[in-house]
């Protein structure tokens, strides 16, 4: 069977290498086919599923927070988080926006049998974000010096040249994993993301506690963790690319995908900077101490958001499915549906943060308490993401990045002025708001475009159940705050077991929608469901 120039994959034509790299996708990828909305529903339920437990599983990395702010203080912790922010920025923009061109190329050639198109995707993202990030990580170890004083904090110079190659590693190494993901393969960012992050810093924190080294403890555990993630990532290319087929010949670059990513780029790096903006403006004006106590804070509110990208990157070669097809009705359908279960898992960690935060923080150190109103101030934030930020990703999936980066530049322009001057009249207050503020700009903004350009909303009376149920259980919950507040240190543990259970009891009483009866049936009685019996594969 042929496709595109060249031979596919999946050919037993193809040799050893191929035949063994093919057996992985068939075995690990969902199969299509059939069961039109429904079956992309079951698709994106599996794939959220696998995510979900990375999430359940990545909160490994709030416990590395937490740990590194109560055993080093939040002065240190602060000025680590400051650092992790340059990094993250740096290796988020070397991606060159190919993350999001290999998930939607990988799932195009894939859904076509183009095997040549499909290598020649995943060598032009490698070779090139792999050479940038190469270079940045060579840059930031000579000139961070130079770039701190610019930034106005000096202090940084050492552990940013300390944690300079973690831009290398994580760029290249997650790259490969977005392959995977364009395959519809989520199980090795649960390998990486819920495992190997998490497990690996803390255990690196540990060790280098006992030798009392301090903020750098804290650097290269980041920087030991990093390369070891990288290693296994390498392994997994490798099984999806036999090593021969890396060096095949000719290399070509695969330029509409480098056309696609390089209109993604601008808009993806504006949008990690209006992620960042908060802590970096706050990091130039404010203690470490403070940065520490709004970092925890920050990552605390985050919750939400990593719940949501357990949709996010599932949802994406979906979009690029039903695009490409041109079916709007079902691309409409799933972006409905996508939300609805967005805030379905949302809405209860949204309310147990908002009523439970303060002693949370609390468990950290006594000093993070003085954090809690920001947390609510960025929970709001937070609530404006979950229920508009697929639009970000539905505008890049249908090849509109014009509109995202339009979007991505207003709200980072106006977020930094109003953020520079929220901090000088409220200090961290003032970051709180203008961090929420620029977040909440930036989705409202593509969802708009999304209406515009592609005709659809999220919105359906389906949210009302939900959101019912969310608002039901703050009423009942808050006066019972008082009551169940002297069981303490248990009262958070408490507070979300009668919050989980009243959330889900009204969801019970409100009635689940179709798919959700559909899932259930499915993992209750195997074959029962009315999800297509090829469609069952694991993801």
């Amino acid at each position: 069977m042929k496709g595109g120039k060249g031979q596919m994959a999946f050919s037993p034509g193809g040799g050893k290498a191929r035949r063994d790299a093919a057996a992985i996708i068939r075995e690990e990828t969902l199969v299509s086919g059939g069961g039109k909305a429904r079956t992309d529903a079951a698709a994106i339920a599996r794939g959220a599923g696998v995510n979900l437990l990375t999430l359940v599983a990545k909160l490994g990395r709030p416990l590395f927070y937490f740990l590194a702010a109560r055993l080093y203080g939040a002065e240190t912790f602060g000025l680590y988080f400051l650092t992790w922010t340059y990094i993250d920025i740096l290796a988020k923009a070397a991606f060159l926006g190919l993350d999001k061109g290999l998930v939607r190329f990988v799932s195009h050639h894939a859904s076509r049998g183009d095997d040549r198109g499909y290598l020649t995707s995943v060598r032009t993202a490698v070779v090139c974000a792999g050479s940038v990030s190469f270079l940045l990580s060579l840059l930031l170890f000579l000139l961070a010096r130079p770039l701190t004083n610019l930034l106005g904090n000096p202090a940084l110079s050492f552990p940013l040249r300390i944690m300079s190659a973690t831009v290398f590693f994580q760029t290249t190494g997650w790259l490969i994993v977005f392959m995977t993901m364009g395959h519809k393969i989520m199980k090795y960012q649960l390998h990486v993301r819920g495992l190997l992050e998490p497990f690996l810093l803390i255990g690196f924190l540990l060790l280098f506690r006992l030798f009392d080294l301090g903020l750098v403890g804290l650097c290269l555990a980041h920087l030991l963790m990093m390369g070891c993630v990288f290693g296994y990532t390498l392994l997994v290319g490798v099984r999806f690319v036999p090593f021969s087929r890396w060096f095949e010949r000719p290399f070509h670059f695969d330029r509409e995908m480098l056309r696609f990513s390089g209109s993604i780029f601008l808009a993806d790096t504006i949008g990690n900077l209006n992620l960042r903006i908060d802590v970096m403006i706050l990091g130039a004006f404010a203690p470490a101490k403070t940065v520490g106590i709004y970092g925890i804070m920050q990552q605390m509110a985050n919750a939400a958001m990593m719940l949501r990208f357990a949709f996010d990157w599932i949802a994406n070669p979906v979009f690029s499915e039903l695009h490409t097809r041109r079916e709007v009705g079902r691309l409409q359908e799933m972006y409905r549906l996508i939300t609805r279960w967005i805030f379905l898992v949302t809405i209860p960690v949204i309310l147990f943060l908002a009523l439970f935060g303060g002693d949370l923080a609390a468990f950290v150190g006594p000093e993070y308490r003085e954090g809690y109103p920001w947390l609510l101030t960025l929970l709001g934030g937070m609530t404006v993401v979950c229920l508009f930020g697929l639009s970000g990703h539905l505008l890049a999936m249908t090849g509109n990045p014009r509109p995202l980066l339009a979007s991505q530049t207003i709200a980072l322009t106006s977020g930094t002025l109003l953020t520079w001057l929220l901090i000088h009249f409220f200090g961290a207050q003032g970051a709180a708001l203008g961090g929420a503020y620029t977040l909440s700009a930036t989705f409202l903004l593509t969802s708009w475009f999304v209406w515009r350009i592609v005709g659809i909303h999220p919105f359906s009376w389906r949210l009302a159940k939900p959101v019912g149920a969310g608002l039901l259980c703050a009423i009942v919950l808050r006066p019972l705050d008082a009551w169940i507040a002297p069981v303490a240190p248990w009262h958070p543990l408490l507070g979300a077991l009668l919050l989980l259970l009243s959330y889900v009891g009204l969801l019970l009483l409100f009635g689940l929608e179709a798919e959700e009866r559909d899932l259930l049936r499915r993992r209750k009685g195997g074959k029962e469901g009315r999800f297509p019996n090829a469609d069952q594969k694991e993801t």
